[in-house]
């Protein structure tokens, strides 16, 4: 794999993790980029969190386009063509996937949909796969001459081309299992959300902008938490002679009083409120959610984000039905091509 592929796949595989909430070690990363003393970095990891996640909050707004199911029939076929049909959809359990395919297609990337016949079932299955799991190898026409695929779950690498499934361990040493499916053509649809018009083949839907914008509020949230740790209460402020304190007595710990054995006036207590008002800090994350929103086409107004003393910022879309319509009408035609791509795969491999 190429130093770019490399690239390519490892932004998408962030983007990927951001969706899962499974950004921390980002957020970590972005601390230590903005922080420069080494105790405020380990003091700030401390509190970091991934609360505030502005990608999927954005993607499960707009990747609709399965959100009221999906029908899937022959049309103008005889009953036992149309029952067969029925039964490969219901077996292959793509009501599973379809929606977190979208997700993935949106924002991620051109997303894989590959189909196979269990070995140890005789089941017919659908694969998922990510645009960080996989590199291919292209032909005229947009056409798959080679897919290789990362499955990490097995430990494994797949090489499929119009021939066969080939399989490698995780080191890429052959195990010698070949698989022959015959179909003179690689058994994988590709589904997408955008035109290849932007960024070709590997062009990501969404762009690292909301990438960037998840570990951005995050920064911000964990920044806000850690300020709130550190200076929570109050500060007692004592402007004395120490000779006149008594051995013993405390200026730090609210709880035990402080013994002055000198005249009253050569004493001053203050007692300082540090408790910082967490408005600038959602005010910064909401700029920032607006921002993205804006950029993918879902106006500020279907955005709220409560801030008042019982909601420290609940962020949520709420898409009229017409807004919703024409974002979701921007990505159906793509899936529409993808899934009558598929299907003939689907029946071929099967068959």
């Amino acid at each position: 794999l190429s130093a770019a592929t490399l690239r390519r796949m490892e932004l998408s595989a962030q983007k990927s993790a951001v969706y899962a909430d499974d950004f921390l070690p980002l957020v970590h990363r972005r601390i230590g980029e903005t922080c420069t003393d080494p105790e405020r970095i380990r003091a700030m990891r401390r509190h970091a969190s991934t609360a505030v996640n502005v990608a999927r909050t954005v993607a499960d707004g707009v990747a609709t386009c399965y959100a009221q199911g999906c029908r899937r029939y022959l049309a103008d076929v005889a009953e036992p063509q149309a029952k067969a049909f029925a039964d490969l959809v219901s077996e292959s359990g793509v009501q599973l996937l379809q929606a977190a395919v979208n997700s993935s297609a949106w924002l991620c990337g051109p997303t894989l949909v590959m189909p196979h016949v269990d070995a140890a079932t005789r089941e017919l299955q659908l694969s998922a796969i990510r645009p960080d799991e996989y590199d291919a190898r292209r032909g005229p026409g947009r056409s798959l001459l080679g897919v290789l695929w990362r499955c990490a779950d097995a430990g494994q690498w797949v090489h499929v081309d119009a021939v066969a499934w080939t399989y490698y361990d995780e080191n890429g040493k052959p195990t010698g299992e070949r698989v022959e499916h015959g179909l003179g053509y690689v058994p994988a649809a590709v589904f997408r959300s955008v035109p290849e018009f932007w960024g070709g083949f590997w062009g990501a839907s969404a762009g690292p902008g909301l990438l960037q914008a998840s570990i951005d509020a995050a920064l911000v949230y964990s920044t806000m938490r850690y300020f709130r740790m550190v200076q929570a209460g109050f500060l007692t402020v004592v402007a004395a002679d120490g000779e006149h304190v008594a051995q013993g007595s405390s200026v730090t710990e609210v709880e035990m009083p402080l013994h002055y054995n000198g005249p009253a006036s050569d004493i001053r207590v203050d007692v300082l409120s540090r408790d910082l008002s967490v408005d600038n800090f959602l005010k910064d994350i909401r700029a920032i959610v607006a921002f993205q929103a804006v950029q993918h086409g879902i106006p500020p107004s279907e955005i709220d984000f409560s801030q008042d003393a019982g909601n420290w910022g609940a962020l949520s879309l709420s898409l009229r039905t017409e807004k919703l319509a024409h974002l979701r009408g921007r990505q159906v035609p793509h899936k529409l091509s993808a899934e009558r791509d598929q299907w003939p795969k689907v029946a071929d491999v099967v068959r």
